[in-house]
């Protein structure tokens, strides 16, 4: 059962509520915020931080409002299809005689700039209702994934949660990925997701877990990377000052000034930021090469991989 959002939403200016959702459930247009449906995991968050009080559950939406159940359903079809197919329009525009896939798509979501462009989907294309059953179907995405079969191109650029990594390419073959929110349904949330799943689609979505690839050892680095440090003092109320000011001040190395007064310098004095803004759009070829010869990309990379080695400060 999901939540709604209704009437006394309308003007406000307040998303605490959707600073809270773990799902990224809500949506919202210049007049109000609304939740979807399908992704609403009924963990009720939301409703304790909305200060004018418009959400509740569906069976328990004031008779006044109860249609705002249907709305917010409809408002997050179009909102969600205009926000993706927004990233995906702007990557097509960029390479307008590139080949387009996907796992599946609605006709009425493709938007115009878009067709006439070859468009090749996956089997799931012809399960009936593919647009609201994808999720207990998660378990044929890896296998919808490899049929689309993307070997014979050079560079390919994606826009997905994370599945789409798994595409076939060559092996010298450049995967560019622009991955958004991962599928938290498949890792953290899964036991919340698992409860809202039927009988029926139960055992189908818990084989599905199974079958989706492990984390990598450097994604999980990447996670557990680095520590809160002093900010978790901030959140107590009660902030042990002298743990701070005990700290010592940040310093440059003799390279890193050297860095600073030399490079940094002479790359300053190259840039013109009218012609950089307003004619060029973009900086000058030798101001490119400078950046790349003294290595101004690499700053925080070791020296052995061929960085600078400098430290956060510095970068």
């Amino acid at each position: 059962m999901a939540f709604v959002v209704a009437e006394p939403c309308i003007n406000c200016k307040y998303t605490d509520c959707v600073a809270v959702c773990p799902v990224e459930c809500f949506w919202q247009d210049e007049k109000m915020l609304y939740i979807d449906p399908q992704d609403c995991i009924d963990c009720e968050a939301c409703v304790p931080e909305c200060p004018v009080e418009a959400i509740y559950a569906e069976a328990n939406t004031p008779a006044q409002w109860t249609s705002y159940i249907q709305l917010n359903s409809e408002k997050c079809v179009v909102l969600k299809d205009s926000g993706h197919i927004a990233g995906v329009s702007t990557l097509a525009g960029m390479y307008p005689d590139a080949d387009l896939f996907c796992l599946f798509a609605r006709e009425q979501s493709v938007p115009n700039e878009l067709k006439g462009r070859t468009l090749t989907c996956s089997f799931m294309q012809k399960i009936p209702a593919i647009a609201r059953l994808y999720r207990p179907l998660l378990p044929l995405f890896p296998f919808a994934v490899e049929s689309l079969d993307l070997r014979g191109y050079d560079v390919i650029i994606s826009s997905d949660a994370s599945l789409m990594k798994g595409v076939l390419i060559d092996q010298d073959a450049l995967h560019i990925c622009y991955c958004h929110t991962p599928v938290r349904y498949v890792w953290d949330l899964y036991w919340t997701f698992r409860r809202q799943t039927s009988w029926l689609t139960r055992p189908i979505f818990t084989w599905g877990r199974k079958v989706m690839p492990e984390m990598s050892d450097t994604e999980r680095e990447a996670l557990e990377a680095g520590d809160v440090w002093w900010d978790a003092d901030l959140f107590t109320g009660n902030p042990d000052w002298s743990k701070l000011l005990g700290h010592p001040p940040a310093t440059l190395t003799p390279e890193e000034a050297g860095f600073l007064n030399g490079p940094v310098d002479e790359l300053c004095a190259m840039l013109d930021d009218w012609k950089i803004n307003w004619e060029w759009r973009d900086l000058s070829p030798e101001a490119w090469d400078f950046i790349k010869q003294k290595k101004f990309f690499g700053m925080i990379i070791p020296k052995e991989y061929g960085g600078l080695g400098f430290s956060p400060y510095a970068h």
